[in-house]
């Protein structure tokens, strides 16, 4: 058995999912290995333009399984969305077809949070962008003012906090739960 391995050498659209969907009209397996699901390939399936995000182009070839190796980072919600979609356009992954190694690594809501936590540390620099700076020199003022204005600010960002954290924990035990039932 012969394998060929598709490597882009860059980041970016470089034509990899079309070589991969041509490519995997030949092979039983076509895999990922690594990647998650704000990449994505385009394909083209008769007339339409499909992008996968996770799921390997191949995913049309009928006689292909389509594997998420051990370096893909997986968003539950986002696979099992785009498995729907796929499916409903004649995919056909079924559990024989999609297989995910063990060693892939799950991307859970507290992650998702977390992500967006970090980003909004720059919230600073979004503040000096859209004209509301908070120069040092004001803060060492004690003018009321200036209490005003910390006030606002740091409650405008425990505000965006609260938005990106959520109830992360509590749908990450959901998520556990129904993994652990299957």
């Amino acid at each position: 058995m012969s394998v060929i391995a598709l490597i882009g050498a860059q980041w970016g659209d470089e034509g990899k999912g079309h070589i991969a969907d041509k490519l995997a009209a030949e092979s039983s397996i076509v895999a990922r290995y690594n990647g998650g699901d704000n990449a994505g390939h385009t394909i083209t399936v008769g007339e339409r333009l499909i992008r996968t995000h996770l799921i390997p182009a191949g995913a049309f070839h009928l006689r292909s399984r389509c594997v998420l190796g051990a370096g893909m980072v997986i968003n539950l919600r986002s696979l099992a969305r785009e498995v729907d979609e796929l499916n409903r356009l004649g995919a056909n992954l079924s559990p024989a077809r999609l297989k995910i190694d063990s060693a892939a690594h799950l991307l859970l809501p507290g992650h998702v949070a977390l992500d967006g936590a970090r980003e909004h540390a720059l919230t600073a620099w979004v503040e000096v962008a859209a004209g509301r700076p908070n120069p040092l020199i004001d803060s060492l003022c004690a003018d009321s003012r200036i209490t005003r204005r910390l006030d606002a600010v740091s409650a405008r960002a425990l505000l965006d906090a609260r938005e990106y954290v959520g109830d992360a924990p509590q749908r990450a035990k959901k998520i556990a739960a129904r993994i652990q039932a299957t």
